[in-house]
């Protein structure tokens, strides 16, 4: 059932955005799918927190965008 899906989403690979980028299940979740290659992914949050975290976590998120509400400039957009 979830192959097909998978197959899919590497076919034409959408992108997923988390909001909470520090949340260890968030790096993990993002971790996988860019590993995979199923998912474009964006975080939020303060860039070196983001990638403190995932560093203190075990998990690979290199691949991810990560976008600081504080620094956007297209944030009240």
């Amino acid at each position: 059932m979830f192959d097909k899906l998978i197959e899919q989403l590497k076919a034409t690979p959408r992108t997923i955005v988390f909001t909470e980028g520090p949340d260890a299940r968030i790096q993990e979740a993002a971790s996988r799918l860019l590993a995979d290659g199923i998912m474009k992914v964006i975080m939020v949050g303060n860039v070196e927190e983001v990638q403190a975290a995932a560093k203190a976590n075990g998990f690979d998120i290199s691949g991810a965008e990560i976008i600081d509400p504080a620094t956007y400039p297209e944030m009240d957009a």
